[in-house]
């Protein structure tokens, strides 16, 4: 049980320095200072990936509610940070298993972002979002009174066609990542929900892309231009476009 649909999402992977990803774990308000990055081998010593998702929610609903009904195709921008866990987990619990952090999402629907909110304590906040389409190539985020830039994507149209994402062997680093838990909150509770890819139906192909960060909207996170290769073998953090169904269960205890 759960929020199910299908996403459509571009994503770019970033290296960032892994003192200012650290600070994006401490910006939150509850459960900050217990958030730590774990070891991962995607990037260099001293450096963390992050992601960052512009994505569409296709026919998005509570698994329990009629589709023809309740279902809602928004807008959500997410900023990704995988290979994170509690500190406070207990010796009994073992080696920790690595979770994804959201210290931002920027939604353009009201519904998914109280409920966000409600249920599974994501840091989510209505944005304006560009209608990617009516202008294809492009992906901005403002803010939603002033309308300030906030970050955005633009890339080059693919002639390259999807593939399974069994047959796309650079991807699976990514893949691994698109299988870990997403840390919230309740309350002063740390929680995860995990979030379950139907990959015999996923989708992939790379993606010439530049992303541009205008303001500082998270700490740790710099304004910058970066320009992103296609995912492939020689670029297993490039960007790429993905479309998958998923099921986003609901949240529960860390131990």
């Amino acid at each position: 049980m759960g929020f199910v649909g299908d996403w459509s999402t571009r994503i770019v992977t970033l290296a960032l320095p892994r003192p200012s990803v650290e600070r994006m774990l401490a910006r939150e308000p509850r459960l900050g200072r217990d958030l730590e990055l774990l070891p991962q081998g995607l990037t260099p010593e001293g450096s963390h990936p992050v992601l960052f998702s512009f994505g569409t929610l296709h026919r998005s609903r509570m698994s329990w509610s009629s589709a023809a009904s309740s279902s809602l195709t928004y807008e959500e921008m997410a900023v990704v940070v995988p290979f994170v866990a509690s500190r406070r987990r207990s010796a009994r619990t073992g080696t920790p298993l690595p979770r994804v952090y959201l210290p931002r999402l920027f939604l353009n629907a009201t519904v998914p972002t109280v409920g966000g909110w409600l249920y599974w304590g994501f840091n989510k906040v209505l944005a304006r979002i560009g209608d990617t389409q009516e202008d294809p190539g492009r992906y901005d985020v403002r803010s939603l009174v002033a309308g300030t830039p906030l970050l955005s994507l633009r890339w080059e149209a693919p002639t390259e066609p999807y593939q399974p994402v069994s047959e796309v062997p650079a991807f699976q680093a990514m893949q691994e990542i698109h299988e870990q838990s997403l840390l919230g909150t309740v309350g002063p509770l740390l929680t995860s929900a995990p979030w379950t890819k139907d990959w015999s139906q996923g989708t992939v192909r790379g993606l010439s892309a530049e992303l541009r960060l205008s303001a500082p909207f998270v700490p740790g996170l710099e304004p910058g231009h970066h320009t992103c290769a296609p995912l492939g073998p020689d670029h297993v953090l490039g960007a790429y476009q993905l479309r998958v169904p998923f099921v986003l269960a609901l949240p529960r205890l860390e131990p």
